[in-house]
């Protein structure tokens, strides 16, 4: 899995660094980053309930009902990690 965290570049008053990708290797990894970036953000004065963050799924067979149920999983894990939107590639030709 991979997960990459984008910052948006509107935010003018930014901490130098805080607008940095990062891609993640976990779900641990991503609560740990958003976790670091809402205390970043709080820091700065800014509200950091107000970001959100795309996280990207591996392609999902709908036709499977187990692979459907691995990717929910998935997703209310990332969800419950700070997740707010997800990139979900799904196999068009099956």
């Amino acid at each position: 899995m991979r997960f990459t965290l984008e910052y948006p570049s509107e935010i003018p008053t930014a901490a130098p660094g805080l607008l940095a990708p990062e891609v993640l290797d976990s779900a641990e990894r991503l609560g740990q980053a958003v976790d670091g970036l809402r205390a970043d953000l709080a820091a700065a004065g800014r509200n950091p309930a107000a970001i959100e963050v795309q996280v990207e799924v591996t392609t999902i067979d709908f036709g499977d009902p187990a692979a459907v149920r691995r990717a929910v999983e998935q997703l209310r894990d990332l969800e419950d990690r700070g997740g707010t939107w997800a990139i979900v590639h799904v196999d068009a030709l099956g």
